[in-house]
């Protein structure tokens, strides 16, 4: 049996899809020493393991859900992020299956080329896992599967949806808020606009209003307010509008080679694609239902854009919240060009390259944090308390069995970004439970901001402290 040019085509993407997705389940499985924000996420969960409420004794400018997901890698107790790392990868294959669901309702094109799109553009941002975007991507899916589904009850569960995709991540609502504009004002699943928004307005009061008892009912409800929406409001008002916008264009670090970003070349792309479809629409042509739905995702994709990237500061991990209207714009140009089948094909290989490059490091830095763990826990009791001063280390925390001496467990990076109220935390916090011991990099202990208020009071402290522990990537300072 000879097989056609096309069979052959299609047995190619299915083996780069099962590389690609076998490489992604392996680094979930190999790389097992958490990233800043992991790191931080965990010890959340490992506070709510041990009778604490993480906006109470952790502060974090992030919604408290991701916290309470943490705590399934738990029921693993000899490795609880290896637990988080088995869900991360359960939810990862249910996004397969949910975006190939929507290529066939859409009639977009071979669902593999979708699947390889969106495992490319997950390995280029995914940032070592255990993020609040990985967690908000299956919950943009659902919402836009359902929604093609014509659920009948699609008002209630999109805005169920839009709620637990705040409470993941603040701007991650608008994603999910832009598919139900879409459903409010189009057509696809009737024309009554004003029915369908008093079906969304009654959900959200409802919803919200649930929220809004049982944070106060827990008593966080104003840590709630500061954390998420204060400290967030007050950060994002110091930096003018210009200036995110030029800073953005000139020094977006995320898949840029000396000055030159992938991202910007992306969103060009997206420009030329929308202004060609706004010509066609000028001129009287009829849309089917892949243009729509394209039309749609970069809609989704240009509305969300400003709200991702409103710090100013381009992550890449921070690229994950556009993961899944790129993958499907991406998709489709890969179906249509060849220079966009080449575009994947290198954006591939850079992925492999840039998380191979991690394997030795993460291996390093997961092998020195067990050390220390484990002199942690022979030289202290349950009831010490510890501070890491090394930024991006938090899971030592969870991995010592050892609470944080301050609900700080990172200094604010923005030195102006102390109040009064945080000062006097600070302060108390390290008066009330002086730390046993304090871990710093594998360099003498030298602040790395002196205009830093906790950096200052971390300063004082040490002065008290020699070192008593070291390997080749941590050193460890106990009380005199």
């Amino acid at each position: 049996m000879r097989w056609t040019g096309a069979q052959i085509r299609s047995f190619l993407l299915w083996i780069i899809f099962s590389i690609s997705t076998g490489f992604i389940v392996f680094l979930h499985l190999y790389l097992l020493a958490p990233g800043v924000d992991a790191g931080i996420h965990m010890y959340g969960a490992y506070l709510l393991t041990r009778g604490f409420l993480p906006l109470q004794a952790l502060w974090n400018n992030k919604p408290p859900l991701i916290y309470f997901i943490g705590t399934v890698g738990f029921l693993l107790k000899s490795n609880p992020f290896l637990g988080v790392r088995i869900l991360e990868l359960l939810i990862f294959f249910f996004n397969l299956y949910l975006i190939h669901k929507i290529v066939k309702a859409v009639s977009f094109g071979r669902s593999v080329v979708y699947l390889i799109t969106f495992s490319v553009i997950y390995l280029l941002c995914w940032d070592q896992g255990f993020l609040t975007e990985t967690f908000v991507i299956p919950i943009i899916l659902l919402t836009l599967y359902l929604s093609l589904e014509k659920n009948k009850y699609f008002e209630f569960i999109g805005a169920f949806l839009m709620v637990l995709a705040f409470l993941l991540k603040q701007n991650a609502a608008i994603l999910v808020a832009g598919i139900l504009a879409i459903d409010l004002f189009g057509y696809y699943r009737g024309r009554s606009i004003r029915k369908k928004a008093i079906k969304y307005l009654i959900s959200l009061v409802v919803y919200l209003g649930l929220v809004l008892l049982l944070l106060n009912a827990f008593g966080i409800l104003e840590d709630f307010y500061d954390q998420v929406f204060a400290y967030n409001s007050r950060q994002y008002v110091q930096i003018p509008f210009g200036r995110r916008v030029v800073d953005h264009l000139r020094h977006n670090s995320f898949l840029s080679y000396r000055g030159i970003s992938a991202v910007m070349i992306f969103n060009v792309s997206i420009l030329v694609t929308a202004w060609n479809y706004w010509k066609r629409y000028r001129g009287g042509d009829r849309f089917a239902m892949k243009d729509h739905f394209l039309i749609g995702s970069i809609a989704i994709y240009a509305g969300a854009y400003y709200f991702v990237y409103i710090s100013g500061k381009t992550y890449p991990h921070y690229f994950m919240l556009l993961l899944v209207p790129a993958s499907f714009i991406l998709g489709y140009y890969v179906m249509k060009s060849l220079a966009a089948r080449l575009a994947l094909c290198c954006l591939f290989m850079i992925a492999i390259y840039a998380n191979l490059s991690m394997l030795n490091f993460n291996r390093q830095m997961e092998w020195g944090r067990k050390e220390v763990a484990l002199y942690i826990d022979s030289h202290s009791v349950p009831e010490d308390r510890i501070n890491i001063d090394r930024f991006g280390s938090q899971y030592l925390y969870v991995m010592a069995d050892r609470l944080s001496n301050s609900k700080f467990i990172v200094p604010l990076q923005e030195t102006n970004g102390y109040t009064d109220l945080y000062k006097k935390i600070i302060k108390e916090d390290f008066a009330g439970h002086p730390p046993r011991f304090v871990i710093t990099n594998n360099n003498h202990y030298r602040p790395p901001d002196p205009a830093n208020y906790y950096t200052q009071v971390l300063s004082r402290v040490m002065q008290g402290y020699v070192m008593v522990f070291e390997n080749s990537m941590f050193r460890v300072y106990g009380r005199r």
